[in-house]
């Protein structure tokens, strides 16, 4: 009977959750810098803005693949082949992002300036690429290269940034145009390294799977993403921007959380798509739920630090921010309900179920929507972050109640053929 030895379970959680800190702290740094130093008000709410729709749309040309490449290489009879077929996919996507962004460029879009349409399409395809290429390094259990990788684009892009400001005057573009044309050298060398190693050609029936399989993996994207904003733009439809706006920075201030929520998700993602059989989930589910439990703990302890901490920066720094603490905690309350959440979500993909894992972020959703409308009105900020945590726990249930159920199916016919 096969067993769910995490040979390399603590110490690559430790390279992947090291990489993600590394890449949170140089984002961070360089949107303080650019804030602070660097950029007029203007300029950086251009940057900002930049930088989402950048994130976006590499989601779009991602498409799931990075997730679908981990799991669809351990069924495939040629294990190169799904590897083949999202680069062939992700490369044509972002080729027809890069045509479309230079047909966009020279139009005049209202208030967009063309720099803006330039950065925003170089570094989505150079986003999207480059998580790609870590995802088929992390695919083959690499996961020092993996969290090296991690950590190393943003430091990168962080000193192109910079160099760009320090050349620049403070409401400049260029540094805008830096930024996305980092992420994107940083996806073209990557993708690049996987072409030369594996190749990029691959069937048409091999593409058709991948896409069948990863569209459930991109929606899940989009709905974990909603269910993250959702109670922050039901306090700006209330019209409560004070609350907003300390909601808006208790939600950076948990980026570190989902940061390491992310790593694990990412090195549970191969562990569970080499489980040799049905038999081997309950193994595979106990040592990842113990390990949900390590971290979560410390995120708590960390959450309530924070708490007693922040306050007092911001009360020199920020006055009007010292209040987060309410939204903060409810936001922390959510950041470890999904801890426990991550080894279910790989479990669907182990079954190549990837839609249950979507239903469970629709009720997630749903439920976050309906008690921020409940409680935002009267509580702000607090009853933001409640609805947060109140939602993840009715998604997280909604995912177990799936899961579970998926895996008794799963079982029946071992069961019937052994009577």
């Amino acid at each position: 009977m096969t067993q769910a030895r995490p040979r390399h379970g603590p110490r690559g959680l430790t390279w992947l959750v090291g990489g993600r800190l590394a890449m949170t702290a140089a984002n961070a740094g360089l949107m303080l810098l650019a804030a602070l130093v660097f950029m007029d008000g203007a300029t950086f709410g251009s940057f900002a803005i930049a930088i989402s729709l950048q994130i976006v749309a590499s989601r779009a040309v991602l498409l799931g693949l990075d997730q679908g490449v981990v799991r669809l290489h351990t069924v495939a009879q040629d294990r190169t082949e799904p590897v083949r077929a999202a680069v062939s996919i992700a490369g044509g996507l972002g080729v027809v992002l890069l045509l479309l962004g230079a047909i966009v460029a020279p139009l005049q879009l209202g208030t967009v300036r063309w720099p803006i349409v330039v950065a925003v399409a170089l570094g989505a395809v150079g986003s999207a690429w480059f998580d790609l290429g870590c995802a088929i390094v992390l695919a083959r259990l690499r996961y020092r290269a993996a969290g090296l990788l991690t950590a190393a684009m943003p430091s990168v892009r962080l000193g192109v940034t910079l160099a760009a400001c320090s050349a620049t005057h403070d409401d400049s573009l260029l540094p805008i145009v830096a930024y996305g044309a980092a992420t994107f050298g940083a996806g073209v060398v990557l993708l690049g390294a996987v072409v030369r190693r594996f190749g990029w050609h691959a069937g048409t029936e091999m593409c058709g799977r991948e896409l069948h399989y990863t569209k459930w993996v991109g929606m899940s994207d989009a709905a974990t993403v909603l269910s993250q904003v959702l109670a922050l733009l039901v306090l700006k439809r209330c019209g409560q921007d004070a609350e907003a706006g300390r909601f808006a920075f208790a939600m950076q201030a948990v980026q570190v959380f989902v940061a390491m929520f992310v790593a694990f998700y990412q090195s549970l993602l191969p562990r569970a798509a080499r489980l040799g059989g049905i038999d081997a989930v309950p193994i595979f589910l106990r040592q990842s739920l113990r390990m949900a439990f390590r971290l979560a703990l410390a995120c708590a302890v960390a959450a309530c630090v924070a708490a007693l901490v922040l306050p007092m920066v911001l009360e020199v720094l920020r006055p009007e921010l010292t209040a987060f603490g309410p939204g903060f905690l409810g936001l922390s309350a959510f950041a470890v309900v999904m801890f426990f959440e991550a080894p279910l979500g790989v479990i669907c993909q182990y079954l190549l179920r990837p839609r249950l894992h979507l239903l469970a972020l629709l009720v997630r959703c749903a439920a976050v929507g309906g008690l921020a409308l409940w409680l935002v009105p009267g509580n702000g900020a607090l009853g933001a972050g409640l609805a947060q945590f109140g939602g993840g726990v009715l998604g997280a249930m909604a995912l177990l109640w799936l899961v579970l159920g998926a895996l008794h199916e799963a079982k029946g016919p071992r069961a019937c053929a052994a009577s």
